[in-house]
């Protein structure tokens, strides 16, 4: 599969777990801009199952303080 995303880091990584990383993007119109990229290949969060998009949304949850504490940088994910 051609996925620059699955192929690649997709930017300086954050965090990561079994599930998905979070990396920071390297753009200089959008600064602190955080990807969330799950290790398997996923077009947008509507082909999550259920229980996959309430483990993303509670994993963004649970590691925001731990991401806004590098450099205070924040990130919504």
């Amino acid at each position: 599969m051609q996925c620059e995303l699955c192929n690649a880091h997709g930017g300086l990584l954050l965090w990561q777990d079994d599930f998905c990383r979070v990396v920071l993007v390297n753009d200089k119109d959008y600064p602190g801009f955080c990807r969330v990229i799950l290790n398997r290949h996923v077009g947008e969060m509507t082909e999550l199952e259920a229980s996959e998009r309430a483990r993303l949304m509670n994993r963004s949850e649970e590691h925001t303080s731990e991401l806004q504490s590098l450099a205070y940088l924040v990130c919504r994910l």
